[in-house]
């Protein structure tokens, strides 16, 4: 799409997707089980490496055996580990932490990086993508995330045993994707929709869009969680008039299938103000990312809660890589 192209690759272990060497990779150590899926890549050779990890800790300590265990994993890919620790839920000033240790780690351009999304608040991990790619610092982008299963393997979530976040949601809008703001525009909110669909209403109420367009992580994990989504989020098409077929739908974990089929839907409309609200999975907020990306119009917006909460996540057994290549930065005769 313009000057950027995207492929989605899956597979059932990190290793099937996953290898190759890279200038520079952004890990994060949290509580998610998923965090340290990574370490079961194929061969890696990582030059620099950015290592996060959050100021609140889980009361089971996992956090921190998953700092240790990914250290170790990118000691041994030949990584310099730089250690980002304590970091709060003030994103904004977060970032002004991460982007400037990230830029220091990484050549002027050209580079070949890795980010691995699973485990990343998207404030950092959309950000630094898109700083990446407006910069012109990244040749490509490979990104990695794992699946997950919520609050249990067998069973789907209950509204009442996964709350993701604690407190209402304000929205703040990501770095490198803040749009073009025209306040005297109507607006139009494209939304990924997930498990916390009360809450999504709310900030719907709050915003007070014209109109809005909703895409649902269809299908799921595992096939019981459509029917949660779709439940959850019934409000949101009773509240503004939609009729269910007008809702799109890509699979949970394809970043680049809802890349896709927005670029082919093209919702957008030129006397509008244009705002992306990520409040799905992972994998959509990175599709809405990098429409935003060729748009240049819309605002991608990230919800910043009072507070997370610990949730148990295991790996679902399906593990993406979205290789993202900025065609403005390969130098000539170089073959994709």
């Amino acid at each position: 799409r313009g000057f950027l192209q995207g492929a989605s690759i899956s597979g059932g272990d990190a290793r099937s997707v996953l290898s190759g060497e890279y200038e520079f990779g952004l890990f994060v150590g949290a509580w998610d089980d998923r965090a340290i899926s990574v370490t079961g890549a194929g061969h890696l050779r990582i030059r620099n490496a950015l290592l996060l990890s959050f100021a609140s800790t889980d009361p089971e300590g996992k956090q921190r055996q998953h700092e240790e265990i990914l250290r170790e994993f990118l000691l041994a890919c030949g990584a310099n580990v730089d250690p980002i620790a304590a970091v709060t839920e003030d994103v904004e000033s977060e970032w002004d932490r991460i982007w400037p240790a990230a830029k220091a780690l990484l050549p002027s351009s050209g580079a070949r990086c890795l980010i691995d999304l699973t485990a990343c608040p998207r404030y950092y991990s959309l950000g630094l993508i898109a700083g990446l790619i407006s910069e012109g610092r990244a040749e490509s982008i490979d990104v990695f995330y794992a699946e997950g299963i919520y609050g249990g393997i067998q069973e789907p979530p209950n509204a009442e045993d996964v709350p993701f976040s604690i407190g209402r949601w304000s929205s703040l809008p990501i770095p490198f994707l803040e749009g073009q703001f025209k306040p005297s525009r109507p607006k139009l909110y494209v939304v990924s929709a997930g498990f916390e669909g009360n809450k999504t209403l709310r900030l719907l109420e709050r915003d007070d869009p014209e109109r809005i367009a909703l895409i649902f992580p269809i299908p799921g994990v595992v096939p019981l969680y459509d029917d949660e989504v779709e439940r959850r989020n019934r409000p949101i098409l009773e509240r503004f008039g939609m009729n269910r077929t007008e809702v799109m739908t890509a699979a949970a974990g394809d970043a680049i299938k809802v890349w896709s089929i927005l670029n082919r839907r093209s919702v957008e409309r030129d006397a509008e103000d244009v705002y992306y609200l990520c409040c799905g999975t992972k994998a959509h907020s990175l599709g809405l990312a990098m429409r935003a990306l060729t748009v240049n119009r819309p605002t991608v917006l990230y919800n910043v809660p009072e507070r997370h909460n610990f949730v148990p996540v295991r790996p679902g057994g399906t593990f993406w890589l979205y290789r993202l290549r900025d065609l403005s930065a390969l130098p000539l005769g170089h073959s994709l």
